[in-house]
């Protein structure tokens, strides 16, 4: 089933209250602030935020249930090597995570780069009530969306106990609250890029996410080792600006290579007009001789 078109079984003030979650997320991204926040307003949006961890490490010892029902660790997904993009949501959400859930899915699609080959994506919900059912359902669907074949645990969907899912969520800084008269969580909306040692790297909010900014994001977490050699020296055209909490062009790094092309391409002019000039001179090196052969030569009558 298509979740963007997929019917909410939720009733209107549900519904409701999830809009007005929604909406408060996505104002609440603060590009000039490390934490995104609402200081006043309702109670079940107090404590709805996201406040930075980057650096910091999140905990790989939690024990996580697959969707096929394994029994495994958050750090069996993580190789050293490849960067990880964490998702947290839950699997009965009526609306904000249905749309963080197909953006990611989107944004994956239009990389270069393939899931599970230079990156992973993890999916945990924070809803103790979710089922791997339910996991296994948003997995199938969502790897189908792709469109791609997903190898190496490209993207696994779990399910947590409340205490492990709290663990990684607050190691992220990911604030939610459960709001018992809608039935629902408030929460705000943003993926999270991690190192592939498991420390966190970057955040990326809203429910609709760029794809060169996560490719960025993603060999910035990797350190500029992820992707082919063009990848990697454009990441070096880029860096992390927290005000527009982005990647933007290195103007200073682009304007020295572009002066440094422009000096090459110049001398290596120059040194083909005089090697083409030395060449032409080896080939005839009197080229006069002809002429002054004729003029010194006796006239006849």
């Amino acid at each position: 089933m298509n979740r963007s078109t997929r019917p909410i079984p939720r009733s209107i003030a549900r519904l409701a209250t999830s809009a007005i979650a929604g909406a408060a997320a996505l104002m609440l991204q603060s590009a000039a602030s490390a934490q995104v926040y609402l200081p006043d307003g309702p109670e079940e949006f107090q404590g709805v935020d996201i406040l930075e961890h980057r650096g910091e490490p999140i905990p790989l010892v939690a024990q996580l249930t697959t969707a096929d029902g394994r029994q495994v660790t958050l750090g069996d997904y993580f190789d050293g090597e490849k960067p990880v993009v964490l998702i947290l949501a839950y699997y009965t959400c009526p609306m904000q995570c249905q749309l963080v859930l197909n953006s990611s899915m989107d944004v994956f699609k239009k990389l270069d780069w393939d899931l599970g080959d230079e990156y992973r994506a993890l999916t945990i919900s924070f809803d103790p009530r979710d089922t791997t059912e339910g996991a296994m359902e948003w997995q199938t669907d969502l790897h189908r969306g792709y469109g791609r074949p997903i190898e190496n645990d490209g993207w696994d969907f779990f399910t947590a106990e409340e205490a492990v899912s709290k663990s990684i969520a607050d190691a992220v800084g990911f604030g939610y609250k459960f709001i018992p008269s809608a039935g629902d969580y408030s929460h705000p909306s943003a993926i999270f890029v991690i190192e592939p040692n498991g420390a966190v790297s970057n955040y990326l909010y809203g429910v609709h996410y760029e794809p060169d900014q996560l490719t960025l994001a993603l060999q910035d977490a990797g350190n500029g080792k992820v992707g082919s050699l063009y990848d990697r020296v454009l990441f070096r055209c880029f860096l992390y600006d927290p005000n527009s909490n982005s990647y933007v062009a290195n103007a200073m790094l682009i304007m020295r290579i572009s002066g440094g092309l422009t000096v090459f391409l110049l001398g290596g002019g120059v040194g083909l007009m005089l090697w083409r000039s030395s060449k032409a001179n080896k080939a005839n090196p009197n080229p006069n001789s002809n002429s002054k052969t004729h003029a010194n030569r006796p006239a006849t009558a």
